[in-house]
């Protein structure tokens, strides 16, 4: 006998359209998710192809800026100005207690007194004696009382010069002196040579700059090469004293210094303090080299002038340089490398 399968339920049932229908929405949609995956890969190779674009383009050291862009990052653009300044050297110094020497001048002061006290005793028993009022005793005594304070008055000022050298111990006003480094109203500073770095000639004059305060320059005279040699430096040392002291140095200050030298004068250009970049151990700077085209630029740095720093090579006088905003701009162009968004 033949049996009769049992219906199934309507729930079961499906007609063949329905299952058409499926299968074409199960394809959208894995076409979709295809497409998308695409899209974001097309995107990043966009991306990977314009910074590979931008580098090509812009060489290191090239930044490529629209005018809107500057106007943005606030850069100021100026002409360098011919300048000039006679030859330097560089050195590093320290601010000199001025107790040791102020103690010297005093007990010389006292020596001389006593040795023109003595000198004038010498003088009144020769005279006694000579009237035969005054033994040859008494005579030899003043006499030899009278050498013993000279030679005294001697010691001590080889002594200041064996210490601050003959250029300090010689000044006609060295008491007048000692007021002024003791109420700190000037200051004397030794400055010290690299190992092996001799000036051709003697410097003339100094220009002195705080750690503290590098953006204030101090001048000072020179007063003579250091009358002894560093311990720990041992390089050749040079005195200067200030005219002034509006930095306030006090003793055991350590300060940089310019040591100008005579002779031919440097010529260049002058390149202003904010126009300076530090950047991978090096000195740059940022030169336009057309409306839209800025170019990172080594350069070495020569005497320190009024406002800036003498050039001698590689800058003329018709570049037109970032004076304002160069850290702005080093930004700009590390950033197809760092990755980061314009």
């Amino acid at each position: 006998m033949n049996r009769i399968a049992p219906a199934r339920a309507a729930g079961d049932l499906q007609p063949w359209w329905a299952t058409g229908r499926s299968l074409a929405c199960m394809l959208i949609v894995l076409a979709g998710c295809s497409g998308s995956g695409d899209h974001q890969s097309s995107e990043a190779e966009g991306r990977a192809k314009e910074q590979a674009e931008a580098s090509e383009t812009n060489p290191p050291g090239m930044v490529e800026l629209k005018a809107d862009v500057q106007r943005t990052l606030h850069l100021k653009i100026e002409p360098l100005g011919a300048a000039s300044a006679p030859p330097e050297i560089p050195g590093y110094g320290r601010v000199l207690d001025p107790a040791p020497l102020a103690a010297a001048v005093s007990e010389w002061a006292t020596a001389r007194a006593a040795s023109v006290a003595s000198e004038q005793e010498f003088e009144r028993v020769d005279l006694l004696r000579k009237q035969n009022t005054a033994s040859v005793r008494a005579l030899q005594a003043a006499e030899a009382a009278a050498e013993r304070d000279r030679l005294l008055v001697e010691a001590i000022r080889d002594r200041i010069a064996l210490s601050w050298g003959h250029t300090v111990s010689r000044r006609a006003d060295l008491s007048g002196l000692i007021r002024d480094l003791t109420s700190q109203d000037r200051v004397i500073v030794r400055v010290e040579l690299p190992i092996g770095e001799e000036p051709s000639v003697w410097p003339q004059r100094a220009r002195l700059t705080a750690l503290t305060e590098p953006g204030k320059v101090l001048e000072a005279e020179f007063l003579g090469p250091a009358p002894a040699t560093d311990p720990q430096l041992q390089g050749r040392g040079f005195l200067f004293l200030t005219r002034a002291n509006p930095l306030n140095l006090t003793p055991g200050a350590a300060v940089s210094a310019s040591l100008e030298l005579g002779g031919e004068t440097l010529r260049g250009v002058m390149l202003p303090e904010s126009a300076l970049l530090r950047y991978d151990t090096q000195t740059w700077i940022y030169l336009q080299k057309n409306p839209t085209t800025f170019a990172r630029t080594p350069v070495s740095l020569g005497p320190s002038v009024p406002g800036g720093w003498l050039v001698t090579r590689g800058l003329r006088a018709a570049d037109r340089a970032v004076t304002q905003g160069a850290q702005a701009l080093l930004s700009e162009e590390l950033k197809p490398q760092t990755g980061l968004p314009d």
